[in-house]
């Protein structure tokens, strides 16, 4: 039965999306509209009497249950702009059902005990008299049929296993569950099991519009044995999403849309103190990586858009980088003991700006997602290679081995340049935000008094690359040879570390092209306002050669030589080398690049005109 409404799912999810700016409209429209009709503070205020959830169909198994209250949302002064009569409409053509006749619905979850879906249960209570054969019209007959059920008629499922039954005990209340949960639902009715789910439930009132509940607990090996089995790959930030499960107890949601002040509140209990303290920290990763990943893609954006690089983009970016900010750090829940909840008391429900954060970071993740499988691939092949490097050198050559090896080391490297590549990109991505939180790039060092260099810049952008316990450990009024800052070389995160580079540990071949009119010049600092030769034609970072490598502390880089202006490039792989350009994106240059393109690619503010096909 699912399957033949997806299309009906989308439709309505898109309506919900197109129609969310028009909620936030309404809601502050009835609340001004409430506020001028008050006459005097004195005027009594009606309230409507709270009352207990009906909690009786709540099986003793069940971790997840969400209840809400259609018709008192859709029928609210608050929600007079939303298209109530198209959803009356379409649910009335599509399912026999007005969405306005639906007092409350409640779903219920198990926990699967067997390979497969959960099992689940629906409870509809309508405010008038319904006939269970008027509902889903014309679609029911291949996948149940009429049957006897307490001596009612009701649609008992028939299809693939899992599709579900339709009852109605009475003609204000429909039960939709797979024929098994039916039967469980109708004998808790009947005999009461105290269970968790409705203990928690049944103290509750249904005052909120909405509600949901959810305990982790019972799903934590279904979730263990699902990540051992199919592992996702990931970007690195996002790996400690793989504990969370075991971090968490309980989630809670309830959400107020309708009256004066509307709210939203996600409440995650952890297991304990502790364990809130690492899941805060694991939240607060992954909204540092959105925040990264969708400021780079609005950058390329706006980079690539038609009319070049004007004062209108750039203020356009500006205006960017502050949403972006403001719709990130409205995200970051607030931890009080073992709680962590995210709140939006106080403030205007705007879901329209979630889509927009979302659309701006699915193409992030998909390019890190990318990056981390070309990772993964790198780690096999070397593996392999090296098993079949070692069994060279103890045995006689299999027959064709010769043949398969120079293959091999050729998809290595090709692996190797990727990675390399996504090192490059996420360094980008922190000087990018580096940019967006100091309204400056970082300078290629920080200075003393007397202008002597200390640290290279690839120290004050650890905070933009998940290190900042390590940043707080340089003593950044002293050099990088200093005895204290000299310790910390060892140190050298391996997003440093070129995989095609033979070089000690912590050295760096990722440096920074330095002369004049280039993106760091002596003690100044660049801002994306400056750039005039547009941030997609400037480079900002280099893949210099191997015997170019500098201690990744110590502020030296690659200096611009007007004689030789290719000079230690072009030697970290075959047949050229990776540079990232300000507006976050890769290219595998050439090493045979024509001088004058590479020079106007150096330059921030040249003036030169460089077409993206001459590199």
């Amino acid at each position: 039965m699912f399957r033949t409404h997806k299309a009906t799912l989308c439709v309505t999810l898109s309506v919900l999306v197109a129609v969310s700016p028009s909620v936030v409209l309404a809601q502050q429209a009835g609340s001004m509209r409430k506020a001028a009709a008050v006459p005097s503070a004195t005027t009594p205020v009606q309230k409507i009497p709270a009352k207990k959830l009906d909690v009786s169909y709540i099986t003793p198994g069940a971790n997840f249950a969400g209840v809400a209250h259609p018709r008192r949302v859709l029928t609210a002064p608050e929600m007079e702009l939303m298209p109530v009569e198209v959803f009356s409409a379409a649910g009335k053509k599509e399912l026999g059902i007005d969405p306005v006749d639906i007092e409350q619905i409640m779903l219920i979850v198990e926990p699967p005990t067997r390979p497969g879906p959960p099992d689940f249960g629906i409870v509809v209570r309508f405010s008038r008299e319904y006939n269970i054969e008027s509902l889903l019209p014309n679609r029911l007959d291949h996948v149940t049929a009429p049957a006897m059920l307490e001596g009612k008629p009701y649609r008992r499922a028939v299809g693939p296993k899992g599709e579900p039954s339709l009852f109605m005990p009475d003609d204000r209340t429909l039960l939709v569950a797979p024929e098994g949960m039916l039967q469980k639902m109708l004998a808790q009715k009947k005999k009461p099991v105290a269970g968790t789910m409705a203990r928690v439930l049944g103290s509750m009132n249904d005052s909120e519009d909405a509600m949901a509940i959810l305990m982790v607990e019972p799903l934590r090996a279904m979730i263990h044995a699902a990540l051992i089995q199919n592992p996702p790959q990931v970007p690195p930030p996002l790996t400690g999403l793989y504990d969370a499960h075991n971090l968490i107890s309980v989630v809670g949601f309830k959400a107020k849309l309708t009256g004066p002040s509307p709210r939203m509140l996600l409440s995650v209990r952890a297991n304990d103190e502790a364990a809130a303290v690492k899941l805060e920290h694991i939240v607060n990763t992954a909204l540092d990586f959105a925040r990264q990943m969708t400021m780079a893609e609005m950058t390329k954006a706006v980079a690539q858009g038609p009319g070049g690089d004007t004062p209108v983009k750039q203020a356009f970016l500006q205006y960017g980088q502050r949403m972006n900010r403001q719709m990130i750090e409205a995200l970051r829940p607030v931890r009080k003991g073992d709680r962590l909840m995210l709140s939006t008391e106080g403030q205007p429900l705007n879901f329209a700006t979630i889509g927009v954060l979302v659309a701006l970071l699915l193409p992030g993740i998909h390019s890190a997602r990318e990056a981390a499988r070309r990772a993964h691939a790198v780690q096999e092949l070397e593996t392999l290679e090296n098993s079949l490097d070692n069994y060279n050198s103890t045995r006689e050559p299999l027959p064709g081995q010769a043949d398969l090896l120079p293959g091999l080391r050729d998809a290595r490297e090709a692996a190797r340049r990727a990675r390399s590549a996504n090192n490059m990109r996420q360094l980008g991505l922190a000087l990018l935000n580096h940019e967006s939180a100091h309204k400056q790039f970082p300078a290629r060092a920080n200075f003393d008094a007397q202008g002597k260099p200390l640290l290279s810049w690839r120290v004050h952008i650890l905070p933009y690359i998940e290190q900042q316990g390590l940043y707080e450990r340089f003593h950044l009024d002293e050099p990088w040879d200093s005895p204290h800052n000299k310790k910390l070389i060892p140190l050298m995160p391996i997003v440093f570390q070129n995989p095609s580079a033979p070089v000690k540990p912590g050295m760096a071949s990722y440096l920074a092209p330095v002369g004049p009119g280039l993106m760091f010049e002596g003690k100044k600092v660049r801002r994306i306002r400056e750039i005039t030769d547009g941030t997609a034609h400037t480079i900002l970072l280099l893949e210099a050669d191997p015997d170019k490598a500098v201690e990744w502390t110590k502020p030296d880089d690659w200096n611009y030589d007007p004689k030789n202006p290719l000079a230690g490039l072009g030697k970290a792989h075959p047949g050229g080398f990776t540079a990232v350009f300000v507006d976050g994106s890769v290219h595998f240059l050439p090493a045979k690049i024509k001088p004058v393109v590479f020079k106007a690619l150096l330059t921030a503010m040249g003036g030169e005109t460089v077409d993206s096909s001459q590199f």
